[in-house]
């Protein structure tokens, strides 16, 4: 009766197990960690049959191995890999928070950053522990070190040069680069903007402001600005009528023939006016015809 209240859960974990071993075995096939065969899914329901049947020759040595040495214990070499995860999870959320400075607030905080680093030094005291105070700690330490051992030769010879990004790592990573080129795009703006105005601030101070003031071109301007007597407004206005330099033009044979401008008397002035509206009664009388 105890065995079959036991086989239930048993069933349940090893099921449990295949299913989660054969989709980290097709993650890392994806980004060919491991050989890229064992990414193929087969069947009618396309499952994993390649990832599943190595999850089970894994789980098959272990246990092997444990039936012929009883000090080593499967449950703390499992143990121990699920605290080297935490650890590992603990420092990539450092590493994220120092060399990502466009993360949101929340995951910038301080006190995240306080929770992580405990959490590191829970996870690391566990490990050790399970290490030095476990009862067969030295055999779970001497099968972790062969299998680091092996895991770095593997890593140095053959996932250093054949490791690529799968499409879903490519696409995160993708969305990543674009909010980081957007984040640094626009603080490069607002240093822009910032140089800019501190410039034109140094230049407004350095740059004596000298008042400028309209020539006077006119007799009204000269009214706005200067502001002179009656008497003497009149005497300017007439001496600048009398100084004026007249443009004088003659038609000859249908065409337009300007006269050089020179300074003129009043009577020559309106001797030229007349002449003017002469001309430019004969041009309309032409225009006409």
């Amino acid at each position: 009766m105890d065995a079959m209240l036991t086989i239930f859960p048993a069933a349940l974990l090893v099921l449990s197990w295949l299913l989660s071993a054969s989709r980290v075995l097709l993650g890392m096939a994806a980004s060919r960690l491991v050989c890229r065969c064992l990414r193929n899914r087969m069947l009618l329901h396309r499952a994993p049959v390649l990832a599943l049947l190595v999850c089970g020759v894994a789980s098959i040595t272990f246990a092997t191995f444990a039936s012929f040495v009883p000090s080593f214990r499967p449950l703390d070499l499992a143990i121990a890999c699920a605290l080297f995860r935490q650890m590992a999870q603990c420092l990539g959320f450092l590493y994220l928070h120092r060399m990502f400075k466009h993360l949101s607030d929340s995951l910038r905080s301080l006190w995240n950053v306080a929770r992580a680093v405990a959490a590191f030094v829970v996870w690391l005291g566990s490990f050790v522990s399970l290490l030095c105070l476990a009862p067969n700690g030295k055999t779970t330490a001497l099968v972790i070190g062969v299998l680091v051992s092996l895991a770095t030769v593997y890593y140095f010879f053959h996932v250093k040069d054949a490791q690529k990004y799968s499409d879903a790592e490519r696409k995160s990573l993708m969305f990543a680069h674009v909010i980081l080129f957007n984040y640094n795009k626009t603080k490069q703006m607002q240093r822009r903007c910032r140089r800019e105005s501190l410039a034109a601030r140094r230049q407004s101070m350095t740059t004596p402001s000298v008042p400028s003031m309209p020539p006077p071109s006119s007799a009204k301007s000269m009214q706005k600005y200067t502001f002179p007597p009656e008497p003497a407004r009149r005497v300017v206005v007439l001496s600048r009528r009398n100084t004026t330099v007249e443009s004088n033009f003659i038609i000859r044979d249908g065409k337009v023939i300007p006269i050089p401008a020179t300074a003129t008397s009043p009577a020559k002035t309106a001797a030229n006016n007349e002449r003017r509206k002469s001309s430019a009664h004969s041009i309309e009388l032409a225009t006409l015809e």
